[in-house]
């Protein structure tokens, strides 16, 4: 009952939505008929990036697993970046990550409990980081351009108190109501991986990447309809498009990013009409680039049968036999 009405609150949003954005199209064309592309060589970077992503989300998702005991080849690391991606798109509510837990459950006996806590922390450091970000940008541009939004800077803010709240509040016992115990999961799943200094530095660096990748893409995006923003403001633009992924209602954030994309732009000078077509512009490539290879992995890693994950699973133990092996020999040797 619960997914019936998340679905129909999800069509409801994007129907709204895709009303709003044609009746705008329908209202201002002549606006949207004086956008010229300026080179289509740009759509080909676009493709490249869009890449990049999905190969920084599958690098951190490795170590993640890694962290939890389990090796996985770089078939299974970016195959589940793409895959989850592909998912998250033409699902809503991030169905995509229902994907990826069950799959790592039947494939390789991997517990929700760990994919939630590991999971949980990646994006709990992400969207610090896209707080801190956008933070520094707005500061930087109402310091040398006066460009502020009080309520666009108090998202930010609010972001970042709340991460720092949820580091000092320690461990919680789950209760009997299942939705609740989702939340303390996720803050309980941050203490343990915390924990982990190299898994963070991992996150950190990776999740910095992607908001740098992101930034670029926004620069890319506007330039090819002859929209120059610069780096600091392709990176505050990064910082609220990334945190849209809070608010992944429509398949996708489909309509929700490109609002917050449009709004915020306004911000910096740039009319409706423009950036929606560079949001339209960058949802295509990327759609383009998950259309070709989600289905193909989704395939490559649903067929993968249990003897393979079984014969990984033992050449890591045999491996690990080894190194406690010439552990005790070399224990044994310093007694002597």
């Amino acid at each position: 009952m619960r997914e019936w009405i998340k679905k129909v609150i999800s069509s409801a949003i994007l129907f709204t939505l895709l009303i709003l954005l044609t009746n705008y199209i329908r209202n201002h064309s002549k606006d949207f008929a004086k956008l010229r592309i300026v080179s289509p060589w740009f759509f080909l970077i676009l493709l490249v990036l869009a890449f990049l992503i999905i190969l920084l989300n599958g690098l951190v998702r490795k170590y993640i697993l890694k962290v939890y005991g389990l090796k996985t080849k770089m078939k299974v690391w970016f195959g589940l970046s793409a895959i989850t991606t592909f998912y998250n798109t033409i699902t809503p509510f991030r169905g995509g990550a229902i994907v990826e837990a069950t799959y790592l459950k039947k494939k390789h006996d991997f517990g929700i409990t760990h994919y939630l806590s590991g999971f949980a922390a990646q994006y709990i450091i992400a969207f610090f980081l896209a707080g801190i970000i956008g933070i520094i940008t707005m500061i930087y541009l109402r310091v040398t351009r006066g460009l502020f939004s009080l309520p666009i800077f108090l998202v930010f803010l609010t972001i970042v108190i709340i991460i720092i709240i949820m580091t000092f509040i320690p461990i919680i016992k789950e209760t009997k109501k299942e939705a609740i115990n989702k939340l303390i999961r996720v803050i309980n799943g941050w203490h343990e991986v915390r924990k982990n200094k190299k898994l963070v530095r991992y996150i950190i660096l990776f999740s910095v990447i992607e908001l740098v990748v992101e930034g670029i893409r926004l620069i890319l995006q506007f330039s090819i309809i002859g929209v120059k923003i610069s780096f600091i403001e392709g990176m505050f633009l990064s910082t609220l498009y990334y945190l849209g992924f809070l608010i992944a209602i429509t398949p996708g954030g489909l309509g929700i990013q490109e609002a917050i994309i449009v709004l915020s732009a306004g911000m910096l000078g740039i009319n409706p009409a423009q950036s929606i077509a560079a949001s339209v512009i960058g949802r295509a490539m990327l759609a383009l680039l998950l259309f070709v290879i989600g289905p193909i992995y989704s395939y490559k890693l649903l067929k993968i049968k249990d003897e393979e994950i079984k014969e990984e699973l033992f050449s890591e133990e045999t491996n690990a036999s080894k190194k406690r092996i010439t552990k005790q020999k070399s224990t044994k040797k310093k007694k002597l």
